[in-house]
């Protein structure tokens, strides 16, 4: 739950459950509920293994891991950047394209 509820039995639902009810609503309802602080940061844990596996077997752009995680291109710099910081990726430049790869001693 996000904030406390009038009625104190109230339960809060997963995200399933939630589909559930839209689905029970009709075209048009929507989930505008936030997904919880834990599945947010497996879903970023999981962005972050996505990042190192493509790493490890070749060079890649900013613009390829927006593309491939279908986030925006900022945030697949956030993350490139806290690779970068925690020694896992290093940057290249190659007739002036900047892109970045595994440093390979890292995790």
């Amino acid at each position: 739950m996000v904030r406390p509820p009038v009625d104190s039995r109230a339960l809060s639902l997963d995200r399933q459950g939630l589909e559930e009810i839209k689905t029970f609503l009709g075209a048009k309802a929507e989930v505008v509920a936030d997904i919880p602080l834990r599945q947010r940061q497996q879903f970023y844990d999981s962005m972050i293994k996505a990042v190192l596996e493509t790493a490890k077997r070749r060079p890649f752009r900013e613009l390829d891991v927006a593309r491939v995680l279908d986030i925006p291109s900022e945030k697949a710099g956030r993350i490139i950047k806290g690779l970068m910081i925690k020694g896992a990726l290093r940057r290249d430049k190659h007739r002036g394209e900047v892109s970045f790869i595994g440093d390979g001693s890292a995790p």
